[in-house]
This record gives structure tokens, sequence and C-alpha cells, in this order.
């Protein structure tokens, strides 16, 4: 894990990507209860000029670049949470194209807190057979994501917030695109699963 992270931190020095940690942990033997297979984390702190942001790092008025985060025919599966997680992203563009997202414990793809422009393009993506949502996004500060020519398909149910499939939460400015996709035999949710 140690050389794991070390590799990740080395590669986002190389590509001048400042407050970007990109962990990828492959021993199922080294994680733990709460590990996802791949997580993606930019701090709100890293980028200078950001909402709600302070500190050094990429500045939003063009001062230096945004960071971009590439996941390329990766395939995520059977981890003790979320496949993919990406959580708290400012000025950042990130890309999962050609993957494969299946059995992991909770939600195939998992995006929270989107901020400040940030961008998720999902192509040629097949998130199957989670165990909650096959992808779930949280949008806010006119951040987008694109699925393109995916599949979400026989995941299950969360049941703390009643949603399978493809769960979508925005403010207005926000975008979320669904094109030439398929979404088929996700759970179906209780009706009494809000009460």
């Amino acid at each position: 894990w140690q050389r794991t992270r070390r590799r990740a931190d080395e590669a986002a020095q190389a590509l001048g990507r400042r407050g970007v940690e990109l962990l990828a942990v492959a021993d199922e033997q080294e994680q733990t209860s709460s590990s996802s297979g791949v997580n993606v984390e930019a701090p709100h702190a890293a980028f200078a000029g950001a909402p709600g942001g302070g500190g050094g790092g990429a500045a939003a008025d063009g001062g230096e670049s945004r960071a971009t985060i590439d996941l390329t025919r990766v395939e995520v599966s059977d981890n003790f949470a979320d496949g993919i997680d990406i959580d708290d992203l400012s000025y950042a563009d990130v890309t999962v194209t050609d993957s494969t997202i299946d059995g992991n414990a909770d939600s195939g793809l998992e995006a929270r807190d989107l901020l400040g422009g940030s961008s998720l393009a999902i192509a040629g993506v097949t998130s199957a057979s989670n165990g909650d949502r096959g992808l779930d996004v949280e949008l806010y500060e006119a951040s987008s994501v694109t699925v393109t020519n995916s599949t979400i398909a026989n995941n299950g149910v969360d049941e703390a917030e009643c949603t399978t499939g493809i769960n979508v939460e925005g403010q207005d400015g926000t975008s979320f695109e669904l094109l030439h996709s398929t979404v088929y035999g996700n759970a179906v949710i209780d009706p009494l699963c809000s009460q």
C-alpha cells in the first residue's frame, strides 16, 4: 500500500498536479472495511481562489492549470466499499473511460462534492452488480457530469437514501447528461423505504 501511495504521489508531482491524491489499493488483503478500490480526492484548501478554499495550489484565475485525472481501462471489482470514490474536487477534470466497476459492496462510482466547475466524463464504462447504486453523483458550483456509451445494470439499493441505479443531486447551474447508455435490472426500491 505504501508503495502504491508513493508511486501515486510521484506521478502527481511529475505531472504538476498539486493537491490531488490518487490512491489505488490493489491488494484486497490490505483493505479495511471502509476501503474503496480507487479514491480520488483534492481538498478544497489545496486550491487558491476556489470557493471555500485557501492555501496554495492551482489558482482558479488561470494562474496554474486545472487538475486532470484520467482512469482508463481499469477494472475495479470486489472492494469493501465504493468501487471508485471521487470526493471534494475543485477546479478538476476527471475522466473514467473503457472501464469495468463491478461487485463492490457499496456504489460502483460515487462522486461527491464536485465543486468549482469540476467535470466528470464517463465513457464506455460498465457499473454492474454493486451493492448500492451503480452511479451516485452530487454536484455544486457549475460542475458537470456526462455519461456516454455506458451501462448501469443490476445494482442494489442504498437503503439509507432509498436510491438505486443512478442517483443525481445538484444545485442550479450544474448539469448531468446521460447519452447513448443503457440502464437496466437495477433493484426495485421498497415503497416503505422512505418511512
